[in-house]
């Protein structure tokens, strides 16, 4: 009787899991394909290590998945239009403090925009959401970094190379 008991307890904790995944809030709210594409591969990788990830961007997941939510910023902002593309490649031909002022203006325009969103609005409002950690892409929209004291979470920010410029 105790070697059975023994041999199931053995199988049992051979076969459970050894971690549970994690909660995970995304933030992407950034308006550039580009972003996404990098930060998509990122989300995926996250769901397949049996994580739960809720995300808040512009763009739907290519593919859908059980431990997926996203909360889109729909309509997405059109940043071609207030922003065209010309003017923000041809800020880098001027001085830094000037780049730094266009991608500040970017910043502040998109974030309004993403979290006047009611999509974004009825997120926020809702009081039953638990996240262990949260995870901002760093593109000058600070204002994200509320999540983490909203949900009591750790927050991770990360960002492309480039914005190490400023």
């Amino acid at each position: 009787m105790h070697f059975t008991s023994l041999l199931l307890t053995t199988l049992l904790l051979a076969f459970a899991p050894l971690a549970t995944g994690s909660k995970i809030l995304v933030l992407v709210p950034f308006p550039a394909p580009s972003h996404w594409l990098w930060l998509e591969h990122f989300v995926q990788e996250l769901l397949e290590r049996g994580h739960q990830v809720t995300a808040i961007s512009n763009f739907a997941a290519k593919e859908r998945h059980p431990n997926y939510t996203e909360i889109l910023i729909d309509p997405p902002f059109d940043i071609p239009y207030y922003f065209p593309v010309s003017d923000i490649f041809e800020a880098k031909y001027t001085s830094d403090l000037s780049n730094l002022l266009l991608y500040w203006n970017v910043g502040l325009t998109t974030t309004k925009f993403a979290l006047e969103n009611p999509n974004v609005q009825q997120f926020i409002e809702q009081d039953d959401s638990v996240f262990d950690l949260v995870i901002s892409e760093q593109f000058y929209q600070e204002a994200f970094l509320m999540f983490a004291h909203k949900y009591r979470a750790p927050i991770v920010t990360i960002g492309e190379p480039h914005d190490l410029w400023f």
